[in-house]
């Protein structure tokens, strides 16, 4: 666990005007987070740990519409086919998962 001191040895010569209250639920969500990111030493970066949904890694409906489109005459790019479902994040800080290429947000069975 972090404290005061590890602080002071990251920015010497800082002040500590007060000691921050941190709740159980707060150090568990701080922890459950962290869980979700890797450094890549490739990348010399922190990159998403991406866990796909269990039940499939390709939209329902992209699936099923590739046959009307080739029926219809469409051509659709080989890299374009199949949505691939990715995590979407939101301004309140929610993720969820949706489909790369129709939008439409991923539903479990």
């Amino acid at each position: 666990m972090i404290n005061i001191d590890d602080v002071l040895q990251v920015f010497p010569g800082s002040k500590v005007f007060a000691e921050p209250e941190i709740s159980e639920s707060d150090w568990l969500a701080i922890q459950e987070e962290t869980l979700r990111w890797y450094w890549d030493e490739r990348d010399k970066m922190w990159k998403e740990n991406f866990i796909s949904p269990p039940d499939s890694h390709r939209c329902r409906h992209c699936v099923k519409a590739i046959g009307r489109r080739i029926a219809r005459g469409d051509i659709v790019p080989r890299w374009r086919r199949h949505g691939k479902i990715v995590e979407r994040g939101w301004p309140d800080g929610s993720i969820d998962l949706f489909c790369s290429f129709c939008g439409r947000e991923h539903t479990e069975k």
